[in-house]
């Protein structure tokens, strides 16, 4: 319980300090496809089958001139992956669910094609900071397990342990009307995913579509 508290209590921290410094903020919320890229020593990369989750958090955007922005924000992102394994009822099925807070750091470029509606393209930088996560576990035959518990770090677990850091790159695109929004992005990861570093890399792949609404606009 505590930790959902701590992140309530961040996300409220952020909200409030974006809005006293921001010239124009937002919400910003939508479906995530994620998975990863594996590979495994001298292997040729492997991607694992897709993992649906969602993203939400806050944005803020600052002008640099009459058609670039910076945009950042913090978001709360769920990643992960599928994969199955060998077992004696003859296939486990694994869903991994990894929450990541992600702030990204991108330069946003916009043009008119309307009165009122722009086209815009982004990228730059992330960082994300896992908060918590689970694998969920099922056998062929429809039965399920016992959910497992996601550890940060260099920890022993069965296969439950990933990094807690992840950082990469972010691109993507959309259409603005107004204040609403409707965009596309992907997340590529660069950092592996494996605590342990060993002769397996795990990197977060995450294709995300997204809808928001800019609310908050003050002038410099």
């Amino acid at each position: 319980m505590s930790r959902y508290l701590n992140l309530t209590a961040l996300v409220i921290f952020c909200f409030f300090y974006v809005d006293s410094n921001a010239q124009t903020l937002g919400i910003r919320a939508g479906l995530n496809m994620a998975n990863m890229s594996e590979k495994y020593d001298d292997l040729e990369d492997k991607e694992t089958d897709v993992n649906l989750g969602y993203h939400l958090g806050v944005t803020f955007e600052l002008p640099i001139n009459s058609f670039l922005y910076f945009e950042s924000g913090i978001l709360l992102s769920n990643k992960g992956h599928k994969y199955s394994i060998p077992s004696i009822a003859g296939e486990q099925k694994n869903q991994v669910s990894l929450y990541y807070l992600d702030i990204p750091a991108s330069i946003k470029l916009k043009q008119n094609v309307g009165k009122k509606l722009k086209v815009f393209e982004s990228i730059g930088p992330y960082v994300g900071f896992g908060v918590f996560g689970k694998i969920k576990r099922e056998e062929a035959d429809g039965s399920s397990l016992e959910d497992v518990e996601i550890e940060w770090g260099e920890v022993n677990n069965g296969g439950a342990s990933y990094s807690r850091t992840d950082f990469g790159l972010t691109f993507g695109g959309g259409l603005e009307y107004n204040s609403l929004l409707i965009g596309f992005s992907y997340d590529l990861g660069l950092s592996n995913m494996d605590p342990f570093d060993s002769w397996i890399t795990k990197k977060n792949r995450v294709l995300k579509i997204s809808v928001g609404y800019r609310f908050v606009k003050k002038s410099l």
